[in-house]
Order: structure tokens, then sequence, then C-alpha cells
């Protein structure tokens, strides 16, 4: 006999779905998009590691005015959004690494690459950096994104 199950397990639950796992950065900046498209002041993300050290890079490039644990639903985090006379800040993102396929680069590529008025965030041995840092401590590492 097959139990059937009405309700979603995961719901308040403080683990997820391992094949949910992969996709937290995706999701963290389609709400970030999605939430700026939409001039919304607030959004919340879920509650993971990864996450946090990515909003505290954006938090430090000034792409974000903060995020803290939300009070109301305790495995979430609020991020405080950021607008530039009335236009948000991030305009688009472009994921470049991909769970199917992962970009890693030397820091002599790092040094070639032309990012525009963007940013690139890089996964190294030192954390998550922008490309700024990762030319400041001469490492490379993976491609995650670009943000303009």
């Amino acid at each position: 006999m097959v139990e059937q199950r009405t309700e979603n397990p995961w719901v308040g639950s403080s683990s997820l779905p391992l094949n949910s796992m992969k996709y937290n950065i995706w999701d963290l900046f389609t709400r970030l998009v999605n939430g700026q498209k939409a001039n919304k002041l607030t959004i919340r993300v879920p509650k993971q590691k990864f996450c946090q050290k990515f909003l505290k890079v954006l938090w430090d490039d000034g792409y974000i005015l903060g995020f803290q644990e939300s009070k109301k639903k305790p495995f979430t985090y609020e991020v405080f959004l950021k607008y530039r006379n009335g236009h948000p800040v991030i305009n688009k993102v472009e994921f470049i690494s991909k769970p199917s396929k992962r970009e890693y680069l030397t820091i002599k590529q790092i040094w070639k690459l032309d990012v525009g008025l963007g940013t690139a965030y890089f996964s190294t041995n030192k954390g998550i950096l922008s490309i700024d840092l990762c030319k400041k401590y001469n490492i490379g590492g993976e491609l995650f994104l670009f943000i303009k």
C-alpha cells in the first residue's frame, strides 16, 4: 500500500531537498531582479549559507542596502533592495557557470576579461569574490555571473 501525502514536507522545514540546493543562487538572483522590476523595497530569500555569502558580497559592492534574518519567517533572509534615482541598481544578471557546464578562469584570463559597467563574481578558494578582488589577490576561480 502506498502512502499518499497531501501536505508539502518541506514547508516550515530547515532543510531543503538536495536537488533544489543546486539552484539556490539562480533563485536568489531571479528574486532580486524580479523584486527590483516590481519596485519592491524588500524580498525574502531562503536562508542558506551560500546565499548569505553572496548577499554579503553584494552588500559590500553596494548592490543591496542590506539583509537580515526575517522575524516573520525564521528560515528566510529579508533583503533590502537598492534604487538610484528611482531606477533599480541591478538591471541585468547574466549567469555564466551552470550546473551542467562550469566555467573556470585563470588570473591571466581574468585580467583580459572586460565587464564594462558591471561586475563579475567568482567562487575562489578565498570565498565569493568580485573581479576587482580576484585581481587584487591574484587568484582565479569559477566565474558565476555578471551583474549590470
